[in-house]
């Protein structure tokens, strides 16, 4: 084998190493950062809410999409937003949804709040499972105007 391809492979099993330890990963909007040792530190996994290396996702007021890879067979989720220029305060986006199997789960319609057009936020996606809760978290920013959302997937139930 060439030295290339060695590496190439070696790459891919600690990628596939990392998934099979992980509890889950926020895929939409995109997340500051994963750290599965530090994922059940709240409120965003260990890292700074202000943060915004990442970008900003547009996320519409009408309903924006959340979509993450689980690797636990049963949870319950739960979907907060606080405005960056006041993290004393997150707001509930949705009833608490529970989700079974593994893989991929989205939620096509996560809606935001009117008087959040233009603000940076901090979406949270909280993952309540048998080993504990669990924080990711993403930086949107409800858009002016509205925008469409993107498909969504569901591979778990």
């Amino acid at each position: 084998m060439t030295a290339r391809l060695i590496l190439g492979l070696c790459l891919l099993l600690s990628s596939l190493a990392c998934l099979a330890r992980a509890h889950f990963v926020l895929l939409e909007p995109k997340s500051l950062g994963f750290d599965d040792d530090r994922e059940g530190e709240g409120p965003c996994g260990g890292f700074d809410v202000k943060d915004r290396n990442t970008g900003l996702t547009d996320f519409p007021v009408s309903g924006g999409v959340v979509a993450l890879l689980t690797t636990h067979s049963q949870s319950t989720y739960s979907f907060k937003v606080a405005v960056v220029a006041d993290l004393s305060q997150w707001f509930d986006l949705t009833r608490a949804l529970s989700q079974k199997g593994t893989g991929q789960f989205c939620e096509p319609q996560i809606p935001a709040r009117q008087q959040w057009i233009g603000q940076e936020a901090v979406l949270q996606v909280t993952q309540h499972g048998h080993d504990g809760t669990l924080y990711q978290v993403g930086s949107v920013s409800p858009p002016r105007p509205f925008t469409a959302s993107a498909p969504c997937f569901t591979s778990s139930r």
